[in-house]
């Protein structure tokens, strides 16, 4: 779901997003490439939720190099295509259910990959993306569905961290909630939405073609196969 209508036209342009947050020992943080160094943004941070999508990152031992897929919207229809950036082939392929175990093994984890619009660094809203994973995720997850029917509407504030206790490993996750917006704040949301879901169709709709290729071209050579008198 999203802010604005999901079925505009695409041209294929490159991300529009700049910035690239996680959640880090109790703080949001971006890499800055220019500066060569992570960004910390503390633990009180305000966005409007524009998009949320799935998918994978890691660490793959095997290659020394970082673990990452595709972004899907629906993983129980949607294959993932996990990638390690020092391997030329896929490490997997497939639906997220079916796959989920393997993935874990290889020392990579879910990410909600979550586009939203906020203040990163001044007074303007910008297009940024939030990627989520574990507890933080968890706790995502609970008040989102808690407040589905609201948040579209709305922004999501970060009032600060709470810290967790897993076993003997404490930890910190974020604190989220509501908070009004005025109706010129909505409407640039709404804009910067327009803007990333003209990336995000044709991303989308790129791989749909992909995996339809790919079924059809598994169909063929079964078919071929089939056919062979031997």
């Amino acid at each position: 779901m999203s802010r604005s209508n999901q079925n505009n036209n695409n041209s294929g342009n490159a991300n529009p997003c700049k910035y690239f947050i996680d959640w880090k020992n109790g703080s949001f943080m971006y890499y800055d490439k220019e500066a060569g160094k992570n960004v910390d943004l503390g633990d009180k941070i305000t966005f409007l939720v524009l998009d949320q999508l799935t998918t994978i990152k890691g660490w793959h031992d095997a290659s020394e190099s970082g673990i990452w897929s595709n972004e899907v919207r629906d993983t129980r229809i949607e294959p993932l295509k996990i990638r390690a950036f020092k391997v030329k082939d896929d490490l997997l392929n497939g639906i997220y259910g079916e796959i989920k175990d393997k993935i874990n093994s290889l020392g990579a984890r879910y990410i909600r990959s979550m586009y939203v619009a906020m203040k990163v660094d001044g007074d303007t809203l910008e297009l940024a993306n939030l990627q989520l994973k574990g507890a933080t995720l968890g706790e995502w997850t609970s008040f989102f569905n808690d407040n589905k029917n609201e948040i579209y509407d709305a922004a999501v504030e970060v009032k600060g961290s709470d810290e967790r206790k897993k076993g003997s490993t404490k930890f910190k996750v974020p604190v989220f909630a509501l908070k009004k917006v005025s109706e010129d704040t909505n409407e640039t949301a709404k804009l910067l939405d327009t803007t990333l879901q003209e990336h995000l169709s044709g991303y989308l709709l790129g791989q749909h073609f992909e995996a339809r290729k790919q079924v059809a071209d598994k169909v063929l050579n079964e078919v071929v196969e089939d056919d062979l008198p031997f």
